[in-house]
């Protein structure tokens, strides 16, 4: 008998709100080198820096608050919060990866 325990399997990036996934897109506009800095690839045949995003989150099986919160220092978030969601820009990385979020999930996100 295996002791072992089955493993959970991270979230498909499908599995996404559109509202995320548009906040996701938002946070990449004007921060592409920042993104690539970290990392992320995008595919050869034209995948995009939020899908790349996306495979981090399903990888990690990360939120997308900790995804923020984790890879992004604060004057990057705090900018973000300040010019795009017109919200204050003051706090550590956490505290405005959650403001960010907390956007980023009401439904009319982006729209």
């Amino acid at each position: 008998m295996s002791s072992t325990r089955p493993r959970r399997s991270a979230p498909a990036a499908a599995s996404v709100p559109d509202n995320v996934r548009r906040g996701l897109a938002s946070f990449v506009n004007g921060n592409e080198e920042l993104v690539r800095a970290m990392g992320v690839e995008e595919d050869g045949d034209g995948g995009d820096l939020v899908d790349a995003l996306l495979d981090v989150l399903r990888v990690n099986a990360l939120s997308h608050e900790m995804l923020l919160a984790r890879f992004f220092d604060a004057s990057a978030l705090s900018s973000y919060c300040e010019g795009v969601l017109g919200k204050s820009g003051k706090g550590s990385a956490a505290t405005l990866a959650e403001r960010i979020a907390r956007e980023w999930s009401k439904p009319g996100f982006g729209t």
